[in-house]
């Protein structure tokens, strides 16, 4: 019995912690991305109107 119960444990991390950290850090990364480029756009326009002055 031990060692069922531990097999499944073992298999409920595999299939569903996981996955769900590997999505989990996948949006955060591209949320990281996006808002990066965000800031360097920003950094871009600031830049433009600087010397429009």
């Amino acid at each position: 019995m031990d060692i069922e119960l531990f097999v499944l444990i073992v298999l409920i991390i595999i299939f569903v912690v996981i996955p769900v950290s590997m999505i989990v850090i996948k949006t955060a990364v591209r949320d990281g991305i996006l808002e990066a480029f965000d800031i360097l756009e920003k950094e871009k326009n600031d830049k433009k109107t600087d010397n429009d002055h």
